[in-house]
């Protein structure tokens, strides 16, 4: 899969959430397509967010 840089207004609806669960006790809801920013994420990035550490299944997007 390859991903290219667009502007996160061209892409969809962006907020800020809270998931139900710790990641350490629900590991479906990760390691699936979508990209999963967190704030360690957007920290670390400059300008740009390029990079990030984790991804959500289709169950965690729900």
């Amino acid at each position: 899969m390859s991903w290219t840089p667009q502007r996160l207004d061209l892409l969809g609806y962006l907020s800020r959430g809270r998931s139900r669960h710790r990641p350490r006790d629900a590991a479906h809801l990760y390691d699936g397509p979508y990209p999963f920013i967190q704030t360690g994420d957007v920290k670390h990035a400059g300008l740009y967010i390029t990079d990030y550490q984790q991804t959500y299944s289709e169950a965690g997007l729900e």
